[in-house]
Order: structure tokens, then sequence, then C-alpha cells
């Protein structure tokens, strides 16, 4: 009968620290472009160039990071998340890769400084963006267009374009996908520096 009584007597402390017991929260944070380290353009004759805030379906504006698991399916991971919105990583690789790509040219991102006199506009609608997970592609559909001052279309492009991934079984597959994502968005900023130097200054 003690043993009972003696039992009853810790069964409350058993339990009230199997109930506040710290949790290990397992969630991984990940961002875009924060490898490239570009110097802002110190020209004092540099031409300002804004990129807009950018159109992103509903389902990427979704902190979880959302794959594509057949033609239908998607699945968003609560334990694997953008560390900040994604497009400000998207911003951030297009200004980084195109000021390599221009050399003339600072490109400025959404929101915009207000004491900056911005020449040219870019403004980016991204259709679809999502790494597929059956055929480790990531597919990148966006129009995208620049405008002068004066709200003229100097350029304008529908683009579509596909970068690769791997997955090592020994890694997170999730770095590799959002490697491949990055891959993408930097050759999205490759096709407007093109159309910049060809436009602006005539290469």
């Amino acid at each position: 009968m003690n043993h009972i009584k003696y039992l009853l007597f810790f069964l409350p402390s058993i339990f009230s620290g199997c109930m506040f017991s710290p949790v290990t929260d397992s969630t991984r944070f990940y961002t875009m472009g924060m490898k490239t380290t570009v110097e802002a353009n110190g020209q004092n004759h540099a031409i300002p160039i804004g990129i807009s805030k950018i159109l992103i379906p509903s389902y990427l504006d979704k902190p979880q990071i959302i794959t594509l698991i057949s033609d239908n399916e998607i699945i968003q991971d609560e334990f694997n998340r953008w560390a900040e919105p994604i497009e400000e990583c998207i911003l951030r690789v297009l200004r980084d890769r195109i000021n390599q790509k221009c050399d003339q040219v600072k490109i400025v991102i959404f929101p915009f400084d207000k004491h900056i006199d911005i020449d040219y506009k870019i403004k980016i609608r991204i259709h679809d963006f999502i790494p597929n997970e059956t055929d480790k592609t990531v597919t990148l559909s966006s129009f995208w267009r620049m405008t002068d001052k004066n709200h003229n279309i100097i350029a304008k492009k529908n683009s579509i374009i596909v970068a690769n991934y791997q997955i090592d079984q020994q890694e997170n597959k999730y770095l590799n996908m959002i490697a491949g994502m990055e891959q993408a968005i930097v050759q999205l900023s490759f096709d407007i520096s093109e159309a910049i130097n060809a436009i602006i200054f005539k290469k």
C-alpha cells in the first residue's frame, strides 16, 4: 500500500516534467543571393534603373517552400521555409547580377529611395517558379518590360527559363532546389542586362 502512495505522490511531478520538457524546433530557413558581393556603382553618372515590386503567384507568396510533385499537385513544407519573402530574394539576385553586367548602371530595387531620380523602370510578373521533384528542374516563367520616364515601353519579353538541379542523397535536397532557383534568376538577369546594354548603350 505504501508503494501505491509513493507512486501517486510522484505521478504529478513526472507528468509535469513531460509537459514542460523543451521541444526542439527542426525548421530550416533559406535565402538566395547571399554569396554574391557587389560593390555599389561609384560612378557619378551611373544611370539609375529601378526594379519595381515583383508580381508573383499567390501560391508562392508563402513562408513555406513549395515544390511540384506531380502534374497538378504541389506541397508546402512546414519545416523548410524562406527566411524572408521570396520576392526580396529575387530582387536581390537581380540587382547584384545586373550591376555586374552593366558597368554604367546603378540598379535600385523596390521600395525606392525618394531621393533617387530613376531614369528607367523594370516591371516583372512571374507566372510560374517552382522546383519539380520529378524531373529535377526549376521553370521560371515570367514577363518583364522596361519603360522610360514617360512610361514608354522600350523593351519587353516573355521569358521561360529552365534550370536543372541534382540531389545528393547525403545532402539536404532543398539546398539543391534553391540553387537551381537562383540559377534561373541569374539567367533572367542576363536577359535583362542584354536588353539594357543594347538599348541604352547601343552595345
